[in-house]
């Protein structure tokens, strides 16, 4: 489960790596670009409902961000947060600190059918087409991208949602087709030791591995899901069978001694 967290916790740092471009610019503007560059790199919409920087207190909230299903899948979010909260820290060399990264109640969607997968995977598939080729030349704009270590990130009341209604569950008598699973709060380790990482490839090459790790994740939870199903099914025909078993030997033994 600690995999999930920090794959959580690795995508909203994707999204808000572009804070640091505009750092000296205003909430309006930071707000702007974590919709757009999001957008951009995940292939579906990224909504963001405020974000407040306060540089007295080194603290920055955004609240209310959310990923769009892709395209294929249900009008729900793929991924939403109520709150995430940065305290800045102390610059080392040339890299921008970030003391904590809270993230407050994530919730993820892990939606699948036979014929197009995953809506994670999907996003994941796009997010890889926007990956730089690992021989590919850097460019003066990547050279000058600001680099970021991230201290400790916090992850509060993870909610994780499987549903497998387009599947052809109903075959094998399973009813229920959505699972909601809650996960602990975990404190995550470091990002980015010792010189930190380029807020382009936060957004790029750590979202890619993680996101593959969150899939894994959730497979493994909807297989158990299936599994747990399946056998209180079985259990539920088993009583069944031995309720009408219990039923003919009365039967019988009324008909040997007599009503």
């Amino acid at each position: 489960m600690q995999k999930v967290v920090i794959i959580i916790s690795v995508i909203i740092a994707v999204i808000a790596g572009v804070i640091w471009y505009v750092f000296s610019q205003t909430d309006t503007v930071i707000k702007q670009q974590v919709e757009q560059q999001g957008t951009y790199y995940l292939g579906t919409k990224v909504s963001l409902g405020k974000a407040e920087l306060s540089l007295t207190d080194g603290r920055l909230a955004l609240t209310q961000l959310a990923v769009q299903n892709p395209q294929g899948f249900s009008q729900n979010n793929a991924l939403s947060l109520q709150n995430i909260v940065l305290d800045l820290g102390t610059p080392r060399g040339k890299a921008y600190v970030v003391d904590q990264f809270a993230i407050n109640v994530p919730e993820i969607l892990y939606e699948t059918d036979s014929a197009t997968g995953s809506n994670l995977l999907t996003i994941r598939n796009y997010l890889q087409s926007k990956l730089p080729q690992s021989n590919t030349a850097k460019t003066p704009t990547q050279s000058e991208q600001p680099m970021v270590i991230i201290d400790n990130i916090v992850i509060a009341d993870t909610r994780l949602r499987l549903d497998f209604s387009k599947l052809p569950v109903d075959q094998l008598g399973i009813d229920k087709t959505v699972y909601e699973i809650t996960l602990p709060s975990f404190t995550v380790g470091t990002i980015g030791q010792p010189n930190g990482i380029p807020a382009d490839q936060i957004a790029a090459a750590v979202t890619d591995a993680l996101l593959a790790e969150v899939i894994i994740v959730a497979k493994l939870e909807a297989k158990k899901a299936a599994k747990d199903a399946v056998k209180e099914k079985l259990k539920e025909e088993m009583d069944k069978q031995k309720g009408k078993l219990k039923d003919k030997m009365k039967e019988k033994l009324k008909a040997l001694v007599g009503g």
